[in-house]
């Protein structure tokens, strides 16, 4: 098999999951194995450019960055809190000041879809409570940049309701901008987790909830129900129309997975938005 940084790094996202539910130390040995390997083909300003997609670096590997910071809490060891920092540091050399991330895309020079913009921005959010000095107010401040711009984008977007629901655009280019006839279902369910996460844990207004709320309802009615295929029924596809340009014609079951995230993140948001004991 060929290593892969950013694998690696999202496989320790899980056995951190499963060690903090059984306490198991083999799940956590295997993440601590996993991190030192992070940090021996980590480059010294905090990128990684070996074993990652097309030998490029790219901005959404702050998820990596979170993977290391989630070894660091149960281990103490700082020296994966130092490799995480060190990401999250060359990770905003690439912020603009409308949060926006350059290298945020699969491959060099193309569009990011807002699968990778997501990525980036909940790996840095996911992060930003372990970073010290004025880091953490620098990243939540470019954090709300982004966020804010996608949510306003939301709001004021104007698709023909016949052609497909009112989602987000598939992809963005540095000015958000976008000429997109399709939608990324697997980026906007995990922009749906940011707009929440950010209204539940960081203060921000009640937009974020409602925008979070709307585009949960509308990824509802592309999920497939009612097909004989049991290889798709209950999936989301790629992009909406499936034909689209995120996994044309395919159903990843990464957007499902993301999808029941913000399905189950609203449900108890809402319960505490109206005063229910979850």
């Amino acid at each position: 098999d060929i290593p892969s940084v950013f694998v690696s790094g999202q496989v320790i996202l899980g056995w951190m999951a499963l060690y903090h539910e059984t306490e198991r130390k083999d799940f956590l040995e295997a993440a601590v194995r996993a991190a030192d390997w992070l940090l021996s083909v980590q480059d010294d300003d905090g990128k990684w450019c070996r074993y990652t997609l097309y030998n490029i670096p790219h901005t959404y590997y702050s998820r990596v960055a979170w993977s290391l910071i989630e070894v660091y809490r149960i281990t103490g060891e700082k020296r994966y809190l130092d490799a995480a920092e060190a990401n999250v540091r060359w990770t905003m050399t690439q912020a603009g000041e409308n949060g926006w991330f350059e290298n945020s895309a699969f491959r060099e020079g193309a569009l990011p879809f807002t699968h990778t913009i997501a990525y980036t921005l909940r790996g840095l959010l996911e992060s930003v409570s372990a970073m010290s000095g004025g880091l953490g107010d620098d990243v939540m401040r470019t954090i709300g940049k982004g966020a804010e711009r996608m949510l306003m984008l939301f709001e004021r977007g104007k698709r023909d309701p016949k052609a497909m629901p009112p989602l987000p655009p598939g992809r963005f280019d540095s000015r958000w901008r976008s000429n997109d006839s399709f939608s990324c279902l697997t980026g906007d369910a995990q922009t749906a987790l940011i707009w929440l996460k950010l209204y539940r844990d960081h203060g921000f207004d009640a937009r974020y909830l409602n925008g979070a709320l709307k585009i949960v309802e509308l990824l509802e009615s592309t999920q497939i129900l009612d097909s004989a295929n049991p290889g798709i029924k209950g999936g989301i596809a790629g992009s909406y129309p499936v034909w689209g340009g995120y996994i044309r014609y395919g159903f990843p079951n990464w957007a499902a997975k993301f999808y029941a995230d913000a399905e189950m993140l609203l449900e108890r948001t809402m319960k505490e938005f109206e005063g229910v004991s979850p």
